[in-house]
């Protein structure tokens, strides 16, 4: 049989909460990881990326920057059956992010 996937550097709580890589810590450089199984709308509670460097992916646009200026996170959106990519580069980190399913 092929070898098994890679475990993912983004964990999924029990509340169905997707974090992204060392959280609550920094995410370091150069990660990424595939989100799969967000089946309705999405909440951002924690979004802190560095801007148009390390970015979420949802139905084919990218976020960054923080939750509080710069382009808006993703609040509401029906991840699509590519889910959430996310993707870091080699430059710097930032505080990272946490999306939740809207009713959780």
């Amino acid at each position: 049989p092929p070898p098994a996937p890679p475990p993912s550097l983004c964990k999924t709580d029990a509340w169905g909460c997707v974090t992204s890589p060392h959280w609550p810590g920094k995410y370091g450089d150069s990660e990424s990881c595939h989100i799969t199984d967000f089946y309705g709308p999405i909440r951002v509670e924690v979004f802190d990326t560095q801007r148009n460097k390390d970015y979420v992916q949802i139905l084919g646009q990218k976020y960054s920057g923080r939750k509080s200026r710069g382009q808006d996170p993703p609040d509401g959106l029906i991840p699509g059956p590519e889910g959430i990519f996310w993707s870091s580069d080699s430059s710097r980190t930032s505080g990272g992010w946490k999306i939740c399913p809207e009713n959780r």
